[in-house]
């Protein structure tokens, strides 16, 4: 869940800069993939079994503390919409979609009352004959 969560922040926060991010990003999981066993193997050689466990749990909670500064906040006021034509994946917030149902009923209230103003119309023509 976090790999995707990553991927939605540096796509939303990132747009100009994203390709480069996501190379480091996948850079990083692939350093972390050939030296995370081979830590653990040492760890586990060096204090047993339990400790290790107890060892990398302190470290991924000092780094769910440290990322939870780190990571910054997505501002969601400043993403472009799909309704107003923004580009790749947007943030869509509830209020978004609700003006979008209000456009797409008034839209529809619209050509309702041209296609009733065109039969009308047409009505008056046959009668006219």
């Amino acid at each position: 869940m976090a790999y995707t969560t990553i991927y939605a922040i540096i796509t939303n926060k990132y747009p100009t800069r994203k390709e480069a991010l996501l190379g480091m990003l996948e850079a990083s999981f692939g350093v972390g993939l050939i030296f995370g066993p081979l830590a653990g193997a040492s760890l586990y050689n060096i204090f047993g079994f339990e400790r290790t466990f107890y060892i990398y749990g302190l470290f991924f909670l000092f780094c769910t503390f440290l990322l939870w500064y780190l990571i910054p906040e997505l501002d969601h006021e400043s993403r472009p919409s799909i309704e107003t034509g923004g580009s790749g994946s947007s943030y869509v917030t509830r209020a978004d979609r609700r003006q979008a149902r209000q456009l797409r009923r008034k839209a529809i209230s619209q050509s309702d009352q041209q296609d009733d103003e065109a039969e009308e119309e047409n009505e008056s023509n046959d009668d006219v004959e």
